[in-house]
C-alpha cells in the first residue's frame, strides 16, 4: 500500500506544483530570463516537441485530399499558427484551411467602434498572409474539458467524412507532442493519417510548465482511458 501511495502520490504532487507555478499571474516577472529559466527550458522543450517535419509526403496525396487544420490558442500563438498554415497552403500542401475559433473578442477596432470577434480577427490575419476567405472554413468543435482531445477527435471524424485522407495539423512547437499523441489516438479509428507542423512562436516558461503538466495527464490518464 505504501509503495502504491508513493508511486501515484509523487506524480500527482508534482503536477500540482507544476500547475501552480504555471499559473502565476505575471509570466514576465516569474521564472523568465533568469537562471531557473535557462536550466529548465531546454529540458521542457525537448520533452514537449516532436522532431522537425518535412514536406516529404507532398507527392503522396493530392492536395485536394489533404486538409490544413489550425489548432486553437491565444492570440500570440494563434497568429504564428495561422502564418505557418498559410506557408503550407502557398506551398501547395492543401487547397483548404480549417480554423477552429473559440468564442470571445480580441483587439479594439476604432473603425468598427468595438472589439474584433475572434473570427473577424483570424480572417484579418489570414488576409494579411494572402489567404482568400473562400479557402477558409471556420468549423465547430465539440466543447470539452480537455480541448486538444476534443479537437483531435472531432477533426479526425469530420475530415474522414468529407473524403480527406490526410490532415496537416498546425500548432505551436511546445504543443506538438501532445497534439501528436491525441491525433494518434483517433486517426487510426477514422482511417486517416496526419502530420504535425510547428509554428515558430517562443513561449514564456510559464506556458511550458503548464503544457508539461497537461502532457503528463494526457500520457498517463486521459489517452489510456480513451
Amino acid at each position: 500500500m505504501r509503495k502504491q501511495i508513493i508511486f501515484y502520490g509523487i506524480p500527482i504532487v508534482g503536477l500540482v506544483i507544476i500547475y501552480a507555478l504555471a499559473n502565476k499571474s505575471d509570466p514576465i516577472e516569474f521564472l523568465s530570463g533568469n537562471i531557473v529559466d535557462s536550466a529548465i527550458r531546454p529540458y521542457l522543450e525537448k520533452k514537449l516537441r516532436l522532431p522537425s517535419t518535412t514536406f516529404s509526403h507532398l507527392d503522396q496525396f493530392p492536395k485536394q485530399r489533404q486538409i490544413l487544420y489550425v489548432m486553437a490558442g491565444n492570440e500570440k500563438c494563434f497568429r504564428s499558427r495561422l502564418k505557418k498554415a498559410s506557408q503550407l497552403f502557398h506551398a501547395g500542401m492543401a487547397d483548404r484551411i480549417w480554423v477552429y475559433i473559440q468564442p470571445g473578442i480580441t483587439y479594439f477596432n476604432h473603425a468598427l467602434g468595438r472589439n474584433f470577434t475572434n473570427k473577424e480577427w483570424a480572417q484579418g490575419q489570414l488576409a494579411l498572409f494572402n489567404i482568400a476567405s473562400k479557402d477558409v472554413e471556420f468549423i465547430d468543435v465539440e466543447e470539452g474539458l480537455w480541448g486538444t482531445l476534443s479537437e483531435s477527435r472531432t477533426v479526425s471524424r469530420q475530415a474522414y467524412k468529407q473524403g480527406y485522407v490526410h490532415i496537416l495539423v498546425v500548432t505551436s512547437v511546445y504543443h506538438t507532442k501532445r497534439v501528436w499523441l491525441s491525433f494518434s489516438t483517433f486517426s487510426e479509428d477514422n482511417n486517416i493519417s496526419f502530420t504535425v507542423y510547428a509554428a515558430d512562436d517562443v513561449p514564456y516558461l510559464q506556458y511550458l510548465l503548464r503544457e508539461y503538466s497537461k502532457l503528463l495527464v494526457y500520457q498517463y490518464v486521459l489517452l489510456p482511458l480513451s
